[in-house]
């Protein structure tokens, strides 16, 4: 019988591998990297465990990562917010 995954993991899994993407695209000019839009947006929906550990692992967007953090969060607490007021 196989387990299932829950949706955290596999968005966690997700941003992960964006934040990764990323910081090996921002290595090679000339090169579309993955907008922090997309990263936030997929970190805010529920992989933020996973994109907030591959950033600090990767030492990437973390000279800002207060702010980009606390924006991360602003996110999570709106949707929350609209879930209860969904009710």
């Amino acid at each position: 019988m196989r387990r299932r995954r829950n949706k955290g993991s596999t968005l966690d899994e997700g941003a992960a591998g964006l934040v990764w993407l990323d910081k090996s695209l921002s290595t090679r000019r000339g090169m579309p990297r993955v907008s922090t839009k997309a990263i936030k947006s997929v970190m805010a929906a529920g992989g933020h465990r996973g994109g907030f550990a591959t950033m600090h692992q990767l030492q990437h967007k973390t000279r800002d990562g207060t702010a980009f953090y606390s924006e991360v969060v602003t996110m999570l607490d709106e949707a929350e917010q609209h879930a209860q007021e969904d009710k």
